[in-house]
């Protein structure tokens, strides 16, 4: 496996200039109703395993939750989705009380799966006013896009004033993009033509998974 060695002070250059590279043609998706909302290091797991509830992801050992996490996660009051159900989104209604919170799916922090719009989902206005729960299991067939925000995580950290001095906000930048990486190489690996797009600016941009597969690992050096 190739790897880049870089410094704290050039990730920032180095992963802008690297999303560039990989930026493909715009690609609009379509009969995708439905977003779920994951973190980076899970997309590559989720591409191999279906979108899982908790108590299927302790099931197949994929997770280790103990039985008390899944009962506490079990209490849809407080967890709408239990242990046993995938929360969704879906952004748009119009039928929003004014009392009710909504979903904002597009998180810079987290992945955007866009889920086919035949998912089977019921509306659960517990906590926010646009979420559905899914009962089974999502299959990785059915993610017509996974999006990301890398370029606005990174002007995040700039306007901040983050970006050269803090560490952590380094080293998570340098995780993201190493996940991003890895997604593209899972896709390939199960053969799934899923388009990755950078939606930082909803320019539907996709980027070249073999390019993204093919590329180093960034590895951060002291």
């Amino acid at each position: 496996m190739q790897r880049d060695y870089l410094k704290k002070e050039y990730i920032l250059d180095y992963v802008s200039s690297r999303l560039d590279d990989f930026i493909g043609e715009c690609i609009i998706i379509n009969d995708a109703k439905f977003h779920h909302n994951t973190s980076y290091s899970s997309t590559s797991s989720i591409i191999k395993n279906n979108i899982l509830s908790m108590e299927e992801l302790a099931r197949k050992k994929i997770k280790n939750y103990s039985d008390d996490v899944l009962s506490v996660m079990n209490d849809t009051d407080s967890h709408a989705n239990g242990s046993n159900g995938i929360s969704l989104s879906i952004v748009g209604l119009d039928d929003i009380n004014d009392d009710e919170f909504e979903y904002d799916p597009f998180n810079v922090n987290q992945v955007d799966l866009l889920i086919q719009s035949d998912v089977v989902a019921r509306r659960n206005s517990v906590h926010y006013g646009n979420e559905y729960i899914a009962s089974d299991e999502i299959e990785a067939e059915k993610i017509r896009s996974i999006d990301v925000r890398l370029f606005k995580y990174i002007d995040l950290l700039i306007s901040k004033g983050k970006i050269k001095d803090d560490e952590k906000a380094i080293a998570t930048l340098v995780q993201r993009y190493n996940c991003l990486r890895n997604m593209a190489i899972t896709l390939k690996q199960v053969g799934l033509d899923i388009p990755i797009r950078e939606m930082s600016y909803d320019n539907c941009c996709s980027l070249d998974v073999d390019m993204l597969a093919s590329s180093p690992k960034l590895i951060l050096r002291n």
